[in-house]
């Protein structure tokens, strides 16, 4: 009986450590949190928070940075309904984003400037401090990659 005892605990020890790197593994290379952007020129943008809506990841602008070189409206004069003369700071400018592999793909990026949206991806450092931002329009290969910086 004891023997079955020492068994059963060595077994469920494993079982509890085993799931615990899993659990760590998956959550060690998460989206979720505040990155800073960057444009095309490599000049901050924004810093934008990701979060989990259901099982899609999505981006909301918390703050807006604002560079000599850059002098950008806060109000989205070029989007689309509903966008459309609404203030950039809170709006969803990334949703539908869904894991796949080391991946998140499957999303849209609204563009606040052109008030154009295109599809986007993104993919993490191993260090989980950069953040690969992928858009492009109908085809992935076609796109420009821009890395964006984790907020601590």
């Amino acid at each position: 009986m004891k023997k079955i005892s020492i068994t059963f605990r060595i077994i469920l020890g494993c079982f509890f450590y085993i799931l615990s790197i899993n659990l760590h593994a998956e959550n060690s290379l998460s989206p979720i949190g505040l990155w800073r952007t960057y444009d095309l020129d490599n000049n901050p943008r924004s810093i934008v928070r990701f979060y989990l809506v259901g099982n899609t990841l999505q981006g909301n602008i918390v703050k807006i940075l604002s560079t000599n070189q850059q002098k950008s409206s806060d109000i989205c004069t070029n989007c689309p309904s509903p966008w459309k003369n609404k203030s950039k700071l809170g709006m969803t400018i990334i949703w539908g984003l869904k894991k796949q592999g080391d991946q998140w793909v499957g999303g849209t990026v609204l563009d606040t400037d052109g008030g154009n949206t295109y599809s986007c991806q993104i993919t993490l450092s191993p260090d989980n401090k950069v953040m690969y931002f992928k858009a492009y329009v109908a085809v992935p290969l076609l796109g420009k990659t821009i890395e964006w910086t984790r907020v601590k």
